[in-house]
């Protein structure tokens, strides 16, 4: 009889265990609320393996502050990629803790996941239920296409140059290189995404380190970091027609042209050592007059986003606010604390 009773008790106790086990499973840990606020602030550090992601409403307002289990989130140059209602950015790590992550938001459904996928993710894209990513051995670079739902690598494409931005226009993913020989020539290949192979590869004198770009129409507009010696700050912004492959290149009255971004067929364009961390004028180019007007901040502009005609800059200490139509101050905002170790990678929209 009491052999029976333990028999029971283990077969009671065993069940308890698996259905707790599979609650635990279902449960979702990595959980942030973002419909309570409406910028998200990534704080992060090379040397704890715990970043911040504190939600604040639009006025500045400190709403909620999230750890996320994930070392040196946004690293390098990036800005975060924002597609449909999910973003994307990378986590390089330090020499003591190297990453191969890739960070996601989810603004729809409250959630972040992280996804290995190679060490030293320089650039990131985004498209459907696919990560694609670039990181650097010691020469060429390899491009990645990461399955998000399975969790695991389905293709890989190995191209000359160091690849420093991916970007999709379409149904094409355009990856911009540096070329390897030094020779100051960056390489474009047009990628067919679906099988990762590539289309076509246009190599040409140019301008080095493309940062950044924004797509207007059948156009890529892109910058640079450097001049076509690699030594020299550039202050070239160029045209890429997706139908000609054609390259016009534009230039700018100031050096080191940054982040871009487009609204109401005008570019705003900031002018940053994403190195030294210095800088503070903005370019605006109307596209229907090709007039530019250079405007002065008396703070960095390391990042740039617009929202509701209103121009949000942070400096890596505080978010900025102007109105758009006159570059009119409205206000201002802190999002760092002064954590140990710790530093601001960036920001993004949750609504």
């Amino acid at each position: 009889m009491k052999n029976a009773i333990k028999k029971i008790f283990y077969v009671i106790l065993s069940m308890l265990f698996i259905t707790a086990c599979s609650s635990s499973n279902n449960k979702v840990i990595n959980k942030i609320d973002f419909y309570k606020g409406d910028i998200g602030v990534i704080e992060s550090s090379t040397f704890n393996n715990t970043s911040y992601l504190n939600i604040y409403d639009l006025k500045g307002k400190i709403v909620s502050e999230n750890k996320v289990n994930c070392v040196d989130i946004n690293s390098g140059f990036l800005s975060p990629i924002v597609y449909k209602d999910k973003v994307y950015t990378n986590s390089i790590g330090g020499y003591s803790n190297r990453s191969k992550k890739a960070v996601e938001f989810d603004l729809k459904n409250n959630v972040y996941d992280t996804y290995n996928i190679a060490e030293g993710i320089f650039t990131i894209a985004a498209k459907d239920k696919y990560i694609f990513t670039s990181n650097s051995p010691l020469q060429g670079s390899i491009i990645t296409k990461y399955n998000i739902e399975t969790k695991k690598k389905e293709k890989e494409l190995s191209v000359s140059g160091l690849v420093q931005h991916l970007a999709f226009n379409g149904n094409m993913l355009y990856a911009f290189s540096d070329s390897d020989d030094k020779s100051g020539s960056i390489i474009i290949n047009i990628i067919n995404p679906d099988n990762l192979q590539v289309k076509k590869t246009i190599k040409f004198q140019s301008d080095q380190s493309v940062f950044d770009s924004v797509n207007v129409g059948k156009d890529i507009f892109f910058t640079h970091m450097m001049a076509q010696d690699g030594k020299t700050p550039s202050r070239i912004l160029s045209k890429f027609n997706i139908d000609t492959c054609r390259i016009t290149n534009i230039s700018l009255n100031e050096y080191y042209p940054d982040h871009i971004k487009e609204y109401k067929n005008k570019l705003f364009i900031t002018h940053y050592n994403a190195v030294t961390n210095v800088g503070n004028e903005l370019t605006i180019l109307d596209l229907a007059t090709n007039k530019q007007q250079l405007v002065k901040f008396n703070h960095n502009l390391a990042q740039l986003e617009i929202k509701n005609n209103k121009l949000y800059i942070c400096d890596y200490k505080n978010i900025y606010v102007y109105n758009l139509n006159d570059m009119k101050f409205l206000y201002k905002f802190k999002v760092y604390d002064n954590k140990q170790n710790y530093r601001i990678d960036g920001f993004f929209f949750t609504t």
